[in-house]
C-alpha cells in the first residue's frame, strides 16, 4: 500500500512535464525497485523521513519554487538510493 502510494505520489509530481514516455520509464523503474523500496520502508525505519521529504516536495511546489523541488526530489532519491545500498551491502558481508 505504501509503496504504491509512494508512486502516485512521485508520478504526480511528474507528469506536469508532459513528458508520457519519459514517466512510462520512469514508472517501469519503479516497479522493477518496489521490493527495495519496500525492504526500506519496513527494515530500514525510512518511512517518516521519506514522509516528511514529501512534505517538504509538496511545500516547494505549492510554492512554484521549482529550483528548490528539484533539489529535495535530487536529494530525496540520492539519500534513498545511497541508504539502500548501504543497507544492502551491510547484509552481503553478514552471509
Amino acid at each position: 500500500m505504501l509503496a504504491k502510494l509512494n508512486w502516485e505520489f512521485h508520478a504526480t509530481l511528474y507528469a506536469t512535464a508532459e513528458r508520457p514516455r519519459l514517466l512510462g520509464m520512469i514508472k517501469t523503474l519503479h516497479v522493477n525497485c518496489d521490493r527495495y523500496v519496500r525492504v526500506q520502508l519496513a527494515q530500514m525505519d525510512y518511512q517518516e523521513r521519506s514522509q516528511k521529504e514529501h512534505y517538504q516536495l509538496l511545500d516547494a511546489c505549492q510554492k512554484q519554487d521549482t529550483k528548490a523541488a528539484v533539489r529535495l526530489l535530487k536529494r530525496h532519491i540520492d539519500t534513498a538510493g545511497e541508504q539502500l545500498i548501504a543497507y544492502l551491502q551491510q547484509i552481503a558481508q553478514k552471509r
